[in-house]
């Protein structure tokens, strides 16, 4: 079993359509105690979160800027890895595309 996260709801009314002709006396305790079950079931959500916040913590995006040239094609380049774009109207890439760095906010931006 894979720790997929699903949404209680919508198992819950799966199992219900699937009963919702035949249900008889004991078939409704059962689709309560079914109900209270999938309430209570664990989540992987907790420990996903756990993770995800620890990323956050560890991993800060370095702060980049454009650099701009104004050759035979306008081009901007990130002052963290070199990497060379042409520039295209329209163009808004807060973050560099090739190393990530975060590129809002820098001196050079136009």
């Amino acid at each position: 079993m894979n720790n997929d996260l699903i949404s209680r709801e919508a198992l819950k009314t799966t199992i219900k359509n699937s009963f919702k002709h035949n249900l008889h006396g004991y078939d409704a305790l059962l689709i309560n105690e079914i109900d209270e079950f999938i309430d209570n079931a664990p989540t992987v959500k907790n420990e996903y979160m756990r993770g995800y916040e620890a990323a956050v913590r560890e991993y800060k995006r370095p702060q980049g800027e454009w650099k701009y040239t104004h050759d035979t094609f306008s081009k901007r380049i990130c002052n963290k890895c070199n990497y060379s774009q042409v520039i295209v109207d329209g163009m808004s890439d807060n973050f560099c595309p090739n190393c990530g760095a975060d590129m809002r906010g820098g001196e050079n931006d136009k």
